[in-house]
């Protein structure tokens, strides 16, 4: 069964991992495509920072950002609506390090996908911090 951590970008950690997909925007942008479907997209990311975005087509408009708890299940949602269905190669991987630049983990991709990848039997271990 895979297990995953997630850690914010530049976190060190003694674990010896499996695999380190590029989950970011920034890291897709720069010529990492392997797991660029996993990046969140633009418009959701700016969305999320507070930058006034027109959502596409479908998408149903978001609580409003200072109730948190509404705002990370709207986020959460559209972030696996887009991701692929299955995960098949990322799962044949024993310990996986899912990281990308958000600080705050409660509202991050990185772990809505390790809770989602917990529905295809991989078990979500914890966020390394910074200590």
């Amino acid at each position: 069964m895979p297990k995953i951590w997630t850690s914010c970008m530049g976190v060190k950690s003694k674990i010896e991992f499996d695999l380190i997909p590029a989950i970011t925007r920034k890291e897709v942008d720069a010529g990492d495509s392997r797991w660029s479907q996993y990046a969140p997209p633009w418009w959701l990311i700016r969305h999320a920072m507070g930058v006034a975005v027109i959502l596409p087509r479908g998408i149903v408009k978001p609580p409003h950002r200072q109730d948190l708890m509404a705002y990370r299940a709207w986020y959460r949602s559209v972030y696996i609506s887009i991701i692929p269905p299955t995960h098949e190669e990322m799962l044949s991987h024993d310990k996986i390090l899912l990281s990308c630049f958000c600080v705050n983990p409660n509202a991050c991709h990185r772990v809505f996908l390790a809770e989602h990848l917990t529905n295809f039997g991989a078990s979500y271990v914890e966020e390394i911090n910074w200590n």
